[in-house]
């Protein structure tokens, strides 16, 4: 999907987006926390670390991970980091969000103990750029679990 369709599609979706991927997963015959906790819990976050997620959406996954890390978010549509901005106020959590493309992360060498990503590799322009990125900027060894590597 183009770049500038993609943040559309995402910024006019965002205000739905939870709704949208909740009833999708359902229809799968899934429970999309139970999905997500799944997931999630072979990252191993301890409190002080830095985590980032890539394509942080509506912030749906930072709410169900370990407190005191320091969170950061990163995603193409305005729209979705607004709506995350939103989430996390309401439930009291923080994290600091950027706007910006999985493959050109505005971040050093090394910056982050835990970087993940969450569904959605496909609609990156350039999948295996914005895997190599997320390690780059991954302190080594990279401790976050990702399919899409055996493909790359």
């Amino acid at each position: 999907m183009p770049l500038k369709v993609c943040w559309l599609y995402y910024d006019l979706l965002s205000p739905f987006y939870n709704f949208v991927t909740k009833t999708a997963i359902s229809l799968m015959g899934a429970a999309e926390a139970e999905v997500r906790r799944e997931y999630l819990c072979e990252l191993e976050i301890a409190p002080g670390m830095h985590v980032l997620e890539v394509s942080v959406g509506t912030g749906s996954n930072i709410c169900l991970l370990p407190r005191g890390a320091f969170y950061y978010g990163l995603d193409i549509s305005r729209g979705q980091l607004r709506q995350c901005a939103k989430n996390l106020r309401r439930l009291q959590l923080s994290a600091r969000l950027i706007l910006g493309e999985a493959e050109h992360l505005p971040f050093r060498d090394n910056s982050f103990d835990v970087v993940f990503h969450m569904g959605g590799i496909n609609f990156f322009s350039d999948p295996p750029q914005a895997v190599r990125e997320m390690l780059r900027v991954a302190k080594p060894p990279p401790p976050w679990p990702c399919p899409a590597l055996q493909k790359i």
